[in-house]
């Protein structure tokens, strides 16, 4: 919706030189307002992920350049380097002009316990037929093996690993239909290549070149009372030790049943 209504203004401001931010108001609040419910949410999350993720990209690639300092570029990375120029130039043109629609606090995702990763929020929902009974005491149990997704190998280090941004999430939908915290019991088993987002800062710089991004949502994760135990069994074959982990008052398990 965002590109098609940049495309059809970048086709105006042709026509008539300055008119693009006016077209694509119109574009963009015409398709907009002809959205359900569920679709504005969709698109208030999406579009911003959008303008932010091509930001980011576009930072991180040239800062590699920059660090690097190669005499020249393949095709490959050429043609990456014009990819992510073309979508930080577009996306950081029209957020402005679509954050009217976007900003709208009530199709914002709702971070209402762990916040600092886009997917952990909360939808917000209407004509809700189920509800949580929040004087239920609900356990969460929940296992982490990995450490990247399939084809994100390579970029995988830069992110909030996606098992532990689910347990944000899943403590989030509790949290947002209503249940208290005192009610909510999380236990999460760690073990395989997932051990590897509990590093501390010192051991995952050493292996990753760069800071844990995982560090502050499992500390408010841990902060929050869940019960974080990584598998013995993974450690001992992995060459971990107790003290590579940042995790507070380390829990360890040799079995699983």
């Amino acid at each position: 919706m965002a590109l098609r209504s940049y495309d059809l203004a970048m086709i105006k401001d042709k026509e008539k030189p300055g008119s693009f931010d006016q077209v694509f108001k119109q574009e963009y609040s015409t398709a907009y307002n002809q959205l359900s419910f569920r679709k504005k949410v969709a698109a208030a999350f999406f579009d911003t992920s959008a303008v932010t993720q091509s930001k980011k990209d576009y930072t991180e690639f040239t800062e590699k350049f920059k660090k690097d300092k190669p005499d020249s570029l393949t095709n490959e990375e050429a043609q990456s380097l014009l990819d992510k120029y073309i979508a930080n130039s577009v996306y950081g043109k029209i957020q402005p002009l679509m954050s009217v629609y976007t900003s709208d606090p009530k199709y914002q995702m709702m971070f209402p316990a762990i916040k600092g990763y886009n997917w952990a929020g909360v939808a917000p929902v209407q004509n809700v037929t189920e509800l949580a009974d929040p004087n239920m005491k609900y356990k969460l149990l929940m296992e982490l093996t990995g450490f990247a997704a399939k084809g994100q190998e390579k970029t995988a280090k830069n992110e909030i690993n996606g098992g532990i941004g689910e347990v944000a999430r899943k403590i989030n939908l509790h949290v947002a239909a209503g249940v208290p915290q005192k009610n909510i019991d999380v236990v999460v088993i760690v073990h395989a290549g997932a051990l590897f987002a509990l590093l501390n800062n010192e051991k995952y710089k050493r292996k990753y070149g760069i800071d844990n991004p995982n560090t502050t949502m499992i500390k408010d994760l841990q902060k929050f009372g869940a019960r974080i135990i990584v598998c013995g069994q993974a450690m001992t074959f992995l060459g971990l030790e107790m003290g590579d982990c940042l995790l507070i008052n380390l829990r360890v398990i040799s079995f699983m049943m």
